[in-house]
């Protein structure tokens, strides 16, 4: 095979023909030119898309795009690469805003066509542009759904139709996007709006996945979408393994298939996966014991537990802990890195949650010596944070503290507890309050004569003056640092004490 620079290129320029009727030229000039080394340049649509009559004549749109294909198709059968130009930004404003029909996949899926033929060629600047003409098309295609919501709804099944048949061109763009994506950087840093085109690239699929996500505010839900996605799991896997970990598309593609069954997925799939963007699997780690399940036997057979310890935790959390009695330093890790979190004010929702899991697991240890050797160990290491002095607080770990440490937590505790109460933030109150209840407990003796500040006392009467149920009721767990004459309402005190199990202790009557 020639290189490419013995190919002779011949120009195809739309805007040297006269008028609309003169398609036979155009058909004269491809079959003239039809042989292996020829390269043609199809450029200037502006005769065309400047016609009025091309937004009224309803024939006329037809035939455009009739020829257009015909066009397309012709160099297709010929193996000739195929440059598109300026011109074809203007034919692709045309097909997006006249009209979203059958015409836009058949033209889009001819092009594409082309660009896998020209592949064998070579992969030069100017067919990477094609490709960028083309994602701007598919991604105003996209953009029709959105923005005349009421088309959508009534002619849901057309447009349906559609949508159906236009993700595998998403699929193949994506595929040539991982196996080309440096030569695509390449075209788009040669372009007047490289930014733009970079954007692009990002902005389809975000589209696409917006447009799964939003179709379940119209009849035609996502599940359609995915139902299809489902039926042909070897196009979502030929996707991803094209896809590397810093590819920006990486996330929005995970995101896309990430509702597809577990069950179909393979260990190497699911490891490309995690490698790619193991955020995107967390929520779904919460819905699905047996993805957690499969998720945590990966992470333990390639030694990926710390690398991706936010997803080891989400697993451990929906398992339990089995496999990690016996490495309690781990999970120190686990817990010390869920306070490192704790701390970011950008932490999702869905990781929350998981650490909270987590954590919750850790104090029902009751079983086993993984929680005492955590708590020696934690004490070692003499961190002070909010999530480690939650953990030593545990009802069942508390009591195998030292008194020195059991002081040191009770008093951190108690005046966390009063900083949350003086801005009036309930919603961490019961971490701490929950350690000082415990540490009571279990330290009658010891705590039961440290007193909290004047301050504390006065602010902790205001919060129970105002009423049960307008606080949490572990709030009362300090009444004992309060003296009864301090609450005008001892019937409450009474009542409250009795219903927290806490009558005869801290010096209550």
């Amino acid at each position: 095979m020639n290189d490419i620079d013995d190919y002779m290129e011949v120009d195809v320029n739309l805007d040297q023909i006269p008028d609309m009727d003169s398609y036979e030229r155009l058909e004269e000039a491809l079959n003239f030119y039809q042989q292996p080394q020829i390269m043609i340049k199809i450029q200037g649509f502006s005769p065309f898309i400047n016609n009025p009559q091309c937004f009224d004549d309803q024939r006329f749109s037809q035939e455009l795009f009739d020829n257009t294909k015909e066009i397309l198709e012709t160099v297709s059968r010929a193996s000739i690469i195929h440059t598109i130009s300026n011109g074809f930004q203007q034919i692709a404003d045309f097909i997006s805003i006249k009209s979203v029909s059958q015409y836009t996949i058949l033209f889009l899926d001819t092009l594409i066509k082309t660009i896998n033929n020209a592949e064998k060629f070579g992969f030069t600047d100017d067919l990477c542009l094609s490709i960028l003409a083309i994602i701007t098309t598919i991604e105003r295609f996209l953009q029709v759904l959105f923005l005349k919501p009421e088309v959508a709804y009534t002619q849901y099944e057309y447009y349906m139709n559609i949508g159906v048949q236009f993700y595998p061109l998403i699929f193949t763009l994506v595929k040539l996007f991982g196996e080309f994506s440096q030569e695509l950087q390449n075209a788009i840093s040669c372009t007047t709006e490289p930014s733009r085109h970079a954007n692009l690239l990002i902005q389809l699929f975000i589209v696409c996945n917006d447009w799964l996500l939003q179709a379940s505010n119209y009849p035609f839900t996502s599940s359609a979408l995915i139902y299809k996605l489902m039926e042909t799991p070897e196009i979502s896997q030929e996707i991803v393994f094209s896809l590397t970990q810093d590819h920006p598309l990486s996330h929005c593609i995970v995101s896309i298939f990430s509702n597809l069954a577990f069950a179909d997925w393979s260990e190497d799939f699911t490891l490309k996966i995690i490698k790619i963007s193991s955020q995107s699997l967390i929520s779904n780690v919460l819905k699905s014991e047996k993805l957690a399940e499969k998720i945590m036997n990966i992470l333990w057979n390639f030694n990926l537990i710390e690398t991706h310890i936010d997803l080891t935790i989400s697993c451990a959390a929906m398992l339990g802990f089995s496999g990690f009695y016996e490495n309690y330093e781990l999970v120190t890790k686990m817990i010390l890195h869920i306070s490192n979190a704790s701390q970011n004010v950008e932490l999702s929702s869905v990781l929350a949650v998981c650490y909270d899991l987590f954590l919750s697991n850790i104090e029902s240890f009751e079983e086993n010596d993984l929680g005492v050797k955590i708590a020696v160990h934690l004490q070692d290491l003499n961190i002070r944070t909010r999530v480690i002095y939650r953990v030593l607080g545990s009802k069942f770990l508390c009591k195998f503290l030292t008194e020195k440490i059991a002081k040191r937590v009770y008093n951190y505790a108690a005046q966390s507890v009063i900083q949350l109460f003086k801005t009036n933030d309930l919603s961490l109150n019961n971490t701490f309050l929950s350690v000082v209840v415990n540490l009571k407990m279990s330290y009658k003796s010891i705590l039961k004569n440290i007193s909290l500040s004047d301050e504390a006392r006065r602010i902790f009467a205001i919060k129970l003056n105002k009423g049960v149920e307008q606080c949490d009721l572990l709030m009362l767990s300090l009444i004992g640092e309060i003296g009864e004459g301090e609450i005008r309402e001892g019937e409450l005190l009474e009542e409250t004490t009795q219903r927290l199990g806490l009558s005869g202790i801290y010096g209550f009557k």
